[in-house]
């Protein structure tokens, strides 16, 4: 269940933007091929990695979807969990 967040946790644009591109580093200094597209409403195609803009407090997974969506804070909280 996805918990909203306060309004003196959300990002601002730049933040957001930010947390994109470094995403983006992040898996192509990886080797895993991605996208980067400002909405989902293309279909999404099995093995593709996905960059998007959202409003997610947390990342879900759909098993009948075969469906992974990782949130910004699921990503970077376990990036800083990492570097401690």
């Amino acid at each position: 269940m996805a918990v909203e967040k306060k309004e003196e946790d959300s990002f601002t644009s730049e933040e957001m933007k930010q947390m994109q591109e470094k995403m983006s580093l992040l898996l192509t200094e990886n080797d895993i091929p991605h996208i980067y597209n400002e909405s989902v409403e293309s279909k999404l195609q099995e093995g593709n990695v996905l960059v998007t803009k959202g409003a997610l407090s947390s990342g879900f997974e759909s098993y009948d979807l075969n469906l992974l969506v990782i949130s910004s804070e699921d990503f970077f909280n376990n990036e800083r969990k990492k570097e401690k």
